[in-house]
């Protein structure tokens, strides 16, 4: 077999450079993948050398060898972290997530000093008179039931029929000093809010979304056998970053009704942030629109019956970790774009999203 240098192939963005490029591997398309020690670990060029994308950025500490195998799938070892990874070709749409921890008294200082890291009173985030384990179990009903909202969303835009119902939302803790604090009790069941029905959690996290701070909503709560009418004034909490009541919640017998059966498999997250991601994920599966186009794409966001993107905190920290993972796009809420701007991540775009409609519209448009 006989090789000859070509003078100026490989066309790099303006101001990258390979450094110590360790090992090249082409796949069936004759797209090359260059994997080297630099800021960008593997650079994929088309035959002709055109660039056509990067990832790996955060993931390697020191390239060393790549390998593609027969089916596409990408083998890489790093001789620093002494690992031998996996990694598929195809794009990717990467829903993202924040870990909360109770560190110790040297985790809380090194908390403080770490870019990327919270450090918040455990009141903050779990209510009095709720046990941790109490909170989790809350916090993964709300990702089981959010997937089947997204789920919904996702196939309804890809033309399948959903239906959906459920018997109102439980007070499962009350957080000290919130606007719920002195208001709202345990064991409340709340069914309305300013008159609209309340049928799922995800309803009253909709209804209050777009609020502003000092806005005053009106509960209409079953409690024991009363209703009774409750005013309250929403105010900003640091959890989540927006207006909020500041309670857990619980749906009532919820009950959507899919055409077909959806799972997503957890590995232990909690809440309805991944909301957005799963939607999008679920109509590219269900319409056969690949949404990715080879991308690896992440963001964060909740996603309410309607197609509304919420607000959910924690970006600033999630988009970093999406950048490690490959991402080069980062759906966020409207909103929140300025906390995802915040991270200064200058190879990652951040598109701002306040429904399904305009994700999906953001993502076909894409380059």
């Amino acid at each position: 077999m006989n090789y000859r240098p070509v003078e100026g192939w490989g066309q790099l963005p303006e101001g990258w450079s390979f450094v110590e490029a360790t090992s090249v591997a082409v796949d069936a398309q004759d797209n090359v993948h260059v994997f080297n020690r630099g800021p960008h670990p593997v650079i994929v060029f088309d035959r002709d050398g055109k660039f056509l994308r990067s990832w790996g950025e955060g993931v390697f500490r020191r390239a060393h060898g790549i390998t593609i195998g027969p089916d596409g799938t990408l083998w890489l070892t790093d001789d620093l972290h002494h690992t031998i990874r996996q990694f598929t070709p195809e794009g990717k749409l990467l829903l993202t997530t924040v870990t909360i921890t109770q560190p110790s008294a040297v985790g809380a200082v090194e908390g403080l000093v770490t870019p990327h890291h919270e450090l918040v009173w455990q009141t903050q985030v779990i209510p009095p008179g709720v046990s941790e384990q109490q909170y989790l179990a809350s916090q993964l009903q709300v990702f089981q039931e959010s997937t089947q909202v997204a789920a919904a969303v996702g196939l309804r835009a890809a033309g399948y029929p959903v239906s959906v119902s459920g018997g109102g939302v439980q007070v499962m803790g009350v957080i000290s000093g919130s606007p719920a604090a002195g208001k709202l009790k345990v064991g409340d069941v709340i069914t309305a809010i300013d008159g609209r029905p309340v049928q799922l959690a995800s309803d009253l996290q909709a209804a209050t979304q777009k609020a502003v701070d000092g806005q005053t909503v009106t509960l209409t709560v079953v409690r024991g056998d009363q209703t009774v009418q409750i005013p309250v004034q929403l105010r900003t909490l640091s959890q989540v970053g927006r207006p909020a009541l500041g309670v857990a919640l619980r749906t009532i017998a919820p009950k959507i009704t899919l055409p077909f059966p959806v799972k997503v498999k957890n590995q232990d997250i909690g809440g309805p942030s991944a909301g957005l991601m799963m939607s999008l994920g679920v109509y590219s599966l269900a319409s056969g629109d690949d949404l990715s186009k080879g991308r690896v794409v992440a963001g964060t966001g909740t996603i309410d019956l309607n197609g509304t993107v919420g607000p959910v905190g924690g970006v600033a920290e999630k988009i970093v970790g999406a950048e490690q993972q490959g991402a080069r796009i980062f759906l966020v809420p409207t909103s929140e774009a300025a906390d995802a701007r915040k991270a200064g991540l200058a190879d990652v775009k951040i598109i701002p999203v306040d429904t399904f409609a305009q994700a999906k519209a953001a993502l076909e448009a894409a380059n």
